[in-house]
């Protein structure tokens, strides 16, 4: 419970008709609700470290895109996964989210690269190219 003063604070800042006991009620509802929260990210952590861990790597050449360090949240959660081509052990379920990122960007890679090849990209009829496969 937050002190009288922190409470009177509240109650200066607030409408004048919010009351006292208002005031009370509100702060208590809060504390509960986050009190219910950390237990749940409690949970979510626990069942998280009894998950199958895995041993995943990324290339330095994906810090343009991610940064130095990839930041990853699940069930509010959060890892941050340095892009420095060291293996790290991480929950299996990060590392599914980790794959799919780099398998984005590894489209994104290859889509630019077939796109910025105007040499090969010339078609006798049209239609006979497919530079972005679908």
């Amino acid at each position: 419970m937050p002190s009288k003063s922190a409470i009177d604070k509240i109650l200066s800042d607030a409408a004048p008709e919010v009351t006292k006991t208002e005031a009370k009620a509100v702060v208590s509802k809060s504390n509960q609700e986050l009190a219910k929260a950390q237990k749940l990210v409690q949970k979510n952590a626990k069942e998280l470290k009894e998950q199958e861990q895995v041993t995943l790597s990324m290339a330095p050449m994906y810090r343009p895109y991610f940064g130095d360090v990839m930041t990853v949240s699940l069930d509010g959660l959060s890892i941050y996964f340095p892009l420095d081509g060291r293996g790290y052990k991480i929950p299996k379920a990060y590392a599914q989210i980790i794959q799919e990122r780099r398998r984005r960007v590894d489209d994104h890679i290859m889509r630019t690269q077939r796109l910025a090849n105007v040499t090969q990209n010339f078609e006798r009829s049209a239609g006979e190219l497919e530079l972005i496969p679908r």
